[in-house]
């Protein structure tokens, strides 16, 4: 089971080559709670705020012209993820939000 930190590696590892589901991201918090007996909710926010407030990854959705990054404060596109999340079930299957890696994010993933 990874530890956060790995698990942030992995997940920019995945982005270097391809966009990161949203199902990726709960896979990754989940497997971090379990290994360290953190609540699953907790972990999914702190992995989302590495990412987004560290300024590694945006999200967006994928429309007719590939990826399409959301604007607004870290804050508000960390709340608006979570929100999704929950509408989902917490299992998206592939709908819902997607992360695409920023250049520090492809040189944090190294």
């Amino acid at each position: 089971m990874p530890s956060s930190q790995e698990a942030v590696r992995e997940l920019l590892l995945d982005g270097v080559d391809d966009w990161v589901s949203l199902d990726r991201i709960i896979w990754a918090a989940r497997q971090v709670s379990e290994s360290s007996s953190a609540d699953f909710g907790d972990e999914f926010r702190d992995l989302l705020d590495t990412l987004v407030r560290g300024g590694l990854v945006v999200p967006g959705e994928l429309g007719d012209s590939g990826f399409e990054r959301w604007g607004g404060e870290p804050g508000e596109l960390i709340a608006r993820v979570i929100e999704q999340a929950q509408e989902f079930g917490w299992a998206p299957q592939g709908a819902g939000c997607w992360f695409a890696n920023t250049e520090l994010g492809d040189r944090t993933a190294g």
